[in-house]
C-alpha cells in the first residue's frame, strides 16, 4: 500500500495515459528521431491493456505510472543524445572552417556542396556557397579529366587517393596542387559523399623542378669537364708526339753536325733539317697562341682592302715544296684582281694555308687540289677543294672542333694537332665570314670547304714590306746580350760573333746594370744595342729598358726586347718602356742581324 501510495504522489492518476497522447508533441517540438519512442509507447499501451485485463485495479494504477516515468526518461535520454550529437558537428565543423587545408564537400555526382575557408581563399571563392554551384571540375578550371578520373575511382573503389594537380584559381592564376579525394561514409556505411583536401605545392614543385634543372646542369657540366679533361689528356700526349718528332730531327742533325763537316753535303743537309723542324715547331706555337687569344678576344686584326687572288698566290707559294713533295698538285681558277675583301692580310693567309695543309694531309699521293673564287653582290667565296678521304656526313658538325684529330690512329699519318681546321673557323668569323665543309663520305670525292667573306669595292691596300725590322742608322758592333737560359745565351752569342758583332754577356738584370755602370765609370765604349730577355729573374727587361733610359738619357743605345710573350699588349708595354724593337721567340736570327746591322 505504501509503494501504490508513494507513486500516487510522483505521478497523480490523471497522467497515466498522457504521456502516450503527449508524446507525438513532444517528438515534433524536439525534433528527436520518433521511431524508437513510438515504439516504446506502442509498448507500453500493450502492457496497460494487458495489465486491466490479468491484474486489479490497484496494480494496473501502479503500472500506469511506472510506464509514464519510463516514457520521460526515454524522452530525455534521446533528447541529450541529440544535443551531444550537434555540438559534436558543431565543433568539427568549426574544426573544418578552420582547417589550414582546403576541403570541399561533394555529393556523389561530383557537385560542390560547400568548402571551409581557407579553400575561399586558395581558389578565390565565395566565403560560402549560396547554391551547387557545379562540379569540381569545372569550378577548379580543370580539362585534362585527371579529377574525373580519380573521382571515378573513388566512387568504384571507396578508398581514398592522393595524386598532382594543376588548377586555376578564380582570376586565371594557375597553380599546382596536391589533392586528397576521400569517400564520405554514415555509420552504417553507406557512402553518402566526397570531400577533397587541396593543398597549395606550386612553390615547392618549381623547388624541385628547380633542384632538378640543377642537377641536369650539373650531370651536364660534369659530362663537359669530363670530355674537357679527356680531350685535354689527348692533346697533352698528341702535343708531345708533334714536338718529339721535330726535337728528335733536330737532336739527329746535331749529331751529324757534331761528325760531318758542316760545308758538306751531309752537314748542309743536317742544318736544312734543323731550320725546317724549327720553322714548323714556330708554326706549332704560333696555331696554339692564335687559338688561345682568338677564343679570349685578345687577337687583334688589322683591317685593310686585300685582294683575294694575292692572298691565294702567296698561301700556294708558301705551299708550293710540301705540296710538291706529296705529289699533289694545285689547280687555281683565274681570279679577277677587283675582287677585294675586307680583311687582315696576314690572317687570311694563314686561312688559306690551314685549308691547303688540311687538302694535303687527306689526299693521297697524285691528288689534285683545286681552289676557285666565285663571287656575289656582298660576299666572296673561296673554295678549297681535294680528293681526299672525305668526311662523314655525321662527323661534318664536328670538323672544326679542337683537337678533332685526337681520335686518330696511332700511326697518326696525317700529323697535325687538330687545330688548323678550328683556326679556320675562329679566323673567318673575326673577319665577319663563314666557312662551311661540304663531303658526300666518298672515298676518292674529297671534302670541299667554302669560305664565304663581305665583299669591299675600294682600292687594294699597299702591300706591306717584309716582316724585318727597320735597321738602324749605322751598324751596331758591341752588342751586350741578356738571357737566363744559358744554352740560348751562348748561342745566341755565337751566332752574333760570327756575324761580325762583339759580344757581351749577362744572365740576370742586375748584371746588366753592373756593366753599364762599369762602362759609365770607366769611360770604357758603351754597347750600341742591348739585346734584353724580358723575363729576366729579378728585375726584367721592362725595369732594366726604364731604368737605363732613366739614368743614361744621353747614351746612344738601341734596346731591343726578346720575349716568348707574343700578345700586341706585351709589345706596348716594351714600346711604354722603352724598347725600340720587339721580338717573340724562337726569334728568327737573320731578322735580329738585320736590326743590329
Amino acid at each position: 500500500m505504501g509503494v501504490v501510495a508513494l507513486f500516487e504522489v510522483i505521478a497523480p492518476p490523471g497522467l497515466c495515459v498522457a504521456p502516450l497522447y503527449v508524446l507525438p508533441l513532444l517528438v515534433a517540438s524536439q525534433t528527436l528521431d520518433p521511431r524508437p519512442i513510438v515504439a516504446v509507447a506502442v509498448a507500453a499501451s500493450a502492457l496497460i491493456v494487458a495489465a486491466a485485463l490479468l491484474a486489479p485495479a490497484t496494480w494496473i494504477a501502479l503500472a500506469e505510472r511506472l510506464i509514464a516515468l519510463a516514457l520521460l526518461w526515454a524522452v530525455a535520454v534521446f533528447r541529450i543524445a541529440q544535443l551531444r550529437r550537434e555540438r559534436h558537428r558543431r565543433e568539427w565543423a568549426a574544426v573544418v572552417a578552420t582547417s589550414r587545408e582546403a576541403i570541399i564537400a561533394m555529393d556523389l555526382d561530383g557537385r560542390v556542396r560547400e568548402w571551409n575557408a581557407r579553400a575561399a581563399n586558395l581558389y578565390g571563392f565565395e566565403p560560402a556557397p549560396a547554391s551547387t554551384p557545379g562540379t569540381l571540375e569545372s569550378m577548379l578550371g580543370t580539362s585534362d579529366g585527371t579529377m574525373r578520373a580519380a573521382l571515378r575511382r573513388v566512387l568504384d573503389g571507396k578508398v581514398e587517393e592522393t595524386f598532382h594537380d594543376h588548377h586555376r584559381q578564380a582570376d586565371g592564376t594557375p597553380m599546382t596542387v596536391a589533392v586528397t579525394l576521400s569517400p564520405v561514409m554514415e555509420s552504417a556505411g553507406e557512402l553518402v559523399g566526397m570531400s577533397a583536401v587541396v593543398r597549395d605545392v606550386t612553390l615547392e614543385m618549381r623547388a624541385q623542378q628547380a633542384l632538378a634543372d640543377s642537377e641536369a646542369r650539373h650531370r651536364a657540366r660534369t659530362s663537359e669537364l669530363d670530355d674537357a679533361a679527356r680531350q685535354r689528356s689527348e692533346f697533352i700526349s698528341m702535343l708531345g708526339h708533334e714536338l718529339r718528332n721535330p726535337l728528335g730531327a733536330i737532336g739527329n742533325a746535331a749529331s751529324v753536325l757534331r761528325l760531318a763537316d758542316p760545308r758538306s753535303a751531309r752537314g748542309a743537309r743536317a742544318l736544312e733539317i734543323i731550320e725546317s723542324q724549327v720553322a714548323l715547331m714556330r708554326r706549332q706555337l704560333d696555331d696554339m697562341l692564335t687559338l688561345s687569344r682568338s677564343e679570349h678576344g685578345s687577337l687583334e686584326l688589322k683591317f685593310a682592302p686585300v685582294a683575294v687572288a694575292e692572298v691565294v698566290s702567296l698561301a700556294v707559294d708558301a705551299m708550293h715544296s710540301h705540296l710538291e713533295a706529296s705529289g699533289i698538285s694545285v689547280d687555281v681558277a683565274a681570279i679577277e684582281p677587283d675582287l677585294v675583301v675586307w680583311a687582315d692580310r696576314f690572317r687570311l693567309g694563314q686561312v688559306m694555308h690551314n685549308l691547303l695543309d688540311n687538302a694535303a694531309k687527306f689526299t693521297a699521293g697524285e691528288g689534285r687540289v683545286s681552289i676557285g673564287c666565285t663571287a656575289h653582290d656582298e660576299t666572296i667565296d673561296i673554295t678549297v677543294a681535294d680528293q681526299g678521304v672525305g668526311i662523314a656526313p655525321a662527323l661534318l658538325p664536328h670538323v672544326f672542333d679542337e683537337f678533332s684529330q685526337a681520335e686518330q690512329h696511332v700511326s697518326r699519318q696525317s700529323g697535325g694537332m687538330g687545330l688548323g681546321l678550328a683556326i679556320v673557323k675562329r679566323l673567318v668569323e673575326l673577319h665577319g665570314g663563314s666557312v662551311t665543309p661540304e663531303s658526300s663520305g666518298v672515298p676518292g670525292e674529297g671534302t670541299r670547304f667554302v669560305v664565304s667573306l663581305p665583299r669591299h669595292r675600294g682600292e687594294v691596300a699597299a702591300r706591306p714590306a717584309a716582316d724585318a725590322p727597320q735597321a738602324s742608322a749605322s751598324r751596331a758592333r758591341h752588342v751586350l746580350v741578356a738571357d737566363d737560359n744559358v744554352e740560348a745565351l751562348r748561342a745566341l752569342s755565337d751566332y752574333l760573333e760570327l756575324n761580325g758583332f762583339q759580344v757581351s754577356e749577362a744572365i740576370d738584370g742586375e748584371h746588366v746594370l753592373q756593366m753599364l755602370e762599369d762602362c759609365a765609370e770607366a769611360a770604357s765604349p758603351w754597347p750600341d744595342a742591348l739585346v734584353l730577355d724580358i723575363g729576366l729573374p729579378g728585375r726584367d727587361g721592362l725595369e732594366i729598358a726604364r731604368e737605363v733610359r732613366a739614368r743614361w738619357p744621353t747614351r746612344e743605345c738601341a734596346l731591343i726586347a726578346v720575349t716568348g710573350y707574343g700578345s700586341s699588349s706585351m709589345a706596348e708595354r716594351a714600346a711604354n718602356a722603352g724598347f725600340d724593337h720587339h721580338f717573340v721567340k724562337p726569334v728568327r736570327l737573320d731578322q735580329l742581324c738585320a736590326c743590329l746591322a
